[in-house]
């Protein structure tokens, strides 16, 4: 549990470091590369909204997902 809290606090700082990047496009190739990141290290489901809702409602996953779809969602903005 412990690494997970380290591993979220080290990728939320990234988040806020990439945000800060004025550059759109790379701005968003290192966010595309945050959110694999993210996929790879807490295996994050892709597909299946059964395994989808599970992961994002366990109490040890939920603060992650919410970053993750931050992540996610930083890449649509302009």
């Amino acid at each position: 549990m412990k690494d997970l809290k380290e591993n979220l606090q080290k990728h939320k700082a990234r988040f806020f470091e990439i945000m800060d990047c004025k550059d759109k496009q790379i701005r968003n190739l290192r966010l595309e590369s945050l959110e694999t990141d993210m996929e790879n290290t807490y295996d994050i489901p892709r597909v299946g909204a059964k395994k989808i809702n599970a992961f994002s409602d366990s109490p040890d996953y939920s603060a992650i997902y919410r970053l993750y779809i931050q992540v996610k969602n930083a890449r649509w903005v302009m």
